[in-house]
């Protein structure tokens, strides 16, 4: 067995049942099914755990600035509320019951199903994409936190819809976007992580092959080409120390994903010599 970070002696190892960018009543749901109740801190404390309460909460429906915190219990037993709007800035102060939360998660769930629509002729994906990006423009820093769950599903999909419509270079921004919102959600080296830095390096290249088969008055600029490649390598390495972190330096990944890294890296390479070798000439 491998540990993502050193343990000390005699103490206890955890190991996730559930997919940690689920919410915490997800999570909690999966679990009952397996008949175990999980008490780690993350479940029995998630105002504490970072990040937990953007990935789960929807924002503050009076002032609309962040998740709002868990009452204290005495006010929850009585029915006083479930939650109180307050955090590191103070907050409206407003008491606010679970069922308006997740009414509001709701509607913006549904939003984005109807946003991607029922699956069609391939000819109806630009028209998805658009109306699952103007959903998440909407409720991005407004209704939900760009850490919360349906944003980071949102954001996948999206980079699916862009993909299939032929657009890599859009469908990498939009896996970049979700992978930064999963960095603050979930350990070094988990395995999801891997997977989608190694897509959206994939994605980064293939932007650069869709440019080479337009017309030559259509091609942009080489510097345009280079820093794709120069990104798409270092989202591959990045994957590379993700497999290093979880599963050593021999895992098979390794070296696999360092070879298409060095080769992004060459072509970025030759084309800063190509580069020079004009603004020389000229």
């Amino acid at each position: 067995m491998r540990t993502l970070v050193p343990v000390p002696k005699d103490v206890e190892l955890t190991v996730s049942y559930t997919n940690l960018l689920e919410t915490r009543a997800q999570r909690q749901l999966e679990l009952s099914s397996k008949e175990f109740t999980c008490h780690c801190l993350r479940c029995d404390s998630p105002d504490s755990f970072p990040y937990e309460r953007h990935l789960t909460t929807v924002h503050c429906p009076r002032c609309k600035r962040t998740p709002p915190r868990t009452a204290p219990a005495h006010q929850i037993a009585a029915g006083t509320c479930d939650y109180i709007c307050r955090n590191e800035d103070g907050g409206c102060g407003a008491l606010l019951k679970a069922s308006e939360l997740e009414n509001i998660a709701a509607t913006v769930a549904a939003d984005i199903d109807a946003a991607i629509g029922v699956e069609g002729a391939d000819d109806t994906l630009a028209a998805r994409a658009a109306a699952l990006s103007e959903v998440l423009r909407q409720n991005i820093g407004v209704t939900v936190a760009k850490e919360h769950a349906l944003v980071i599903r949102g954001q996948m999909i999206l980079s699916q819809l862009h993909d299939r419509s032929g657009f890599p270079y859009e469908a990498a921004a939009s896996m970049a976007a979700a992978i930064t919102a999963m960095r603050l959600l979930v350990p070094p080296g988990w395995p999801e992580l891997v997977e989608v830095e190694e897509r959206r390096g994939d994605l980064l290249l293939a932007a650069v092959s869709s440019f080479d088969k337009l017309d030559e008055s259509e091609q942009p600029k080489l510097t345009v080409k280079r820093d794709l490649l120069v990104e798409g390598a270092r989202a591959l390495r990045r994957a590379r120390t993700e497999v290093e972190v979880g599963a050593g330096l021999k895992h098979p990944l390794v070296p696999y994903l360092e070879f298409k890294a060095s080769c992004a890296a060459k072509a970025a390479a030759r084309h800063t010599k190509t580069i020079n070798s004009s603004v020389e000439d000229d």
